[in-house]
């Protein structure tokens, strides 16, 4: 799912990390998705996560790996919007009532699914927000060479029961993720990390369009590909189709600028629906977080919006930073996580001016190396260049771009507007 961040510079990255917006999967209830994992298998811990939109609510399999056996695992939606899962080692079941009643999925919204699955027992998350949980003793399986991993149905031999609806960024790890992990990572690509077996994007294809030709899901860890069965790959259903917002506000960017004494925090909205506004939330751990001011968002609006934070009292040393987006109606999403760090203000690194016609200027910090890379407002990489003290803009199109400065272990990010 490619949703909330549609172009992120986090400082613990060497020059930012770029996300956008693309395709999902859908299936009409009759196709499904094989995983090539051959004789490969995986048991004991693991956690499956992804994001699907039904089209409709009844009996239907996300994924599964109930053949040619069964007593493996499955994940299903219910007529009611709720989970049910199965997980077995193989042989036998070990729970027959992996289940989330409430999990509240809706026809035409997407929602982030996690199974965490562990010899002890399963936690369920919906939206990183916990639904459901209970224990067991015994080794789950995953998949095996007589237990095939397959998407859209139970397993390989499961006709019925089919998934109708949209599936997008589906991942398999080898640990118990935390439900931090789930709630920071839950709106980025990755394509690896410790532990990640997978990793689908969903981003074959083109749109609605002719994909004919298109019937291999890849795997972004270069491991596992899938291949396509029976699909129309033609239209609005059961071909490529576009992903979606999974919130409400569509977030074009989100930084964190480290200055002499505060830090800088700016955001730009493209869109906004229903948007009661934005807590700022800070943390010195990346882990225990902390509130420390609410902005106002503008409701319902399709015009670009630009806002701004200073924290004037931030740690002097790690500072981590998120956004808390809040509905009127209730609902909430975190940002990603952005990171900067402070250090005393005669090794600090400054960009100036941040509205130009021409030169930006680098000042340097400390005797380190130092990088830089400018990138427009679509995440391309325009320039990169190392150890200059400028940046030419003159030959540059109107409009915002992104000068990012690595020297040592200090990233900062400033926000050109180019006349």
């Amino acid at each position: 799912m490619k949703t909330f961040i549609k172009v992120l510079f986090a400082s613990n990255l060497m020059l930012g990390q770029l996300q956008a917006q693309n395709n999902a999967l859908h299936f009409n209830g009759t196709d499904n998705v094989t995983i090539n994992h051959g004789s490969n298998s995986l048991s004991g811990t693991f956690t499956i996560e992804f994001w699907a939109n039904p089209s409709s609510l009844s009996g239907q399999g996300f994924i599964g790996s109930r053949g040619p056996s069964d007593a493996s695992f499955d994940i299903q939606l219910t007529g009611t919007g709720g989970l049910h899962g199965d997980i077995g080692n193989g042989s036998s079941w070990l729970t027959t009532s992996a289940d989330a009643p409430n999990a509240g999925l809706q026809v035409g919204v997407w929602s982030h699914i996690a199974y965490v699955i562990t010899p002890t027992g399963y936690t369920i998350y919906v939206n990183a927000v916990q639904k459901a949980s209970g224990t067991y003793s015994g080794t789950p399986l995953a998949f095996d060479n007589n237990h095939v991993l397959n998407l859209g149905n139970y397993g390989i031999n499961w006709g019925n029961g089919t998934y109708n609806g949209a599936m997008d960024e589906l991942r398999i790890w080898s640990t118990a993720r935390t439900q931090t992990e789930i709630q920071d990572n839950m709106n980025v690509e990755l394509s690896s990390g410790t532990g990640l077996v997978v990793a689908y994007h969903f981003n074959q294809g083109v749109a609605g369009g002719n994909n004919s030709g298109v019937t291999t899901l890849i795997d972004a860890t270069g491991t596992y590909n899938g291949t396509l069965n029976t699909f129309a790959l033609s239209g609005s259903t059961s071909n490529w189709v576009s992903g979606a917002n999974a919130l409400p506000v569509e977030l074009t960017y989100f930084s964190a600028i480290a200055r002499e004494n505060y830090v800088a925090l700016q955001w730009q909205t493209a869109s906004e629906s229903n948007n009661q506004g934005f807590e700022i939330q800070h943390s010195t751990d990346g882990r225990n977080w902390q509130s420390i001011d609410f902005v106002a968002g503008s409701g319902t609006t399709t015009e670009t919006l630009d806002y701004s934070y200073l924290h004037t009292n931030p740690s002097s040393k790690n500072n981590y930073y998120r956004l808390r987006q809040i509905d009127f109606d209730g609902r909430e999403e975190f940002s990603r996580t952005v990171f900067v760090l402070i250090k005393n203000a005669r090794t600090m690194t400054r960009i100036f001016p941040a509205v130009t016609d021409g030169l930006v200027y680098i000042e340097k910090g400390g005797e380190m190396d130092l990088k830089a890379a400018v990138f427009n407002a679509n995440g391309q990489l325009l320039i990169d260049v190392k150890n200059t003290d400028r940046v030419d803009f003159t030959n540059m199109e109107p409009g915002i771009y992104f000068l990012i400065v690595k020297s040592g272990t200090e990233v900062v990010t400033e926000r050109i507007l180019k006349k």
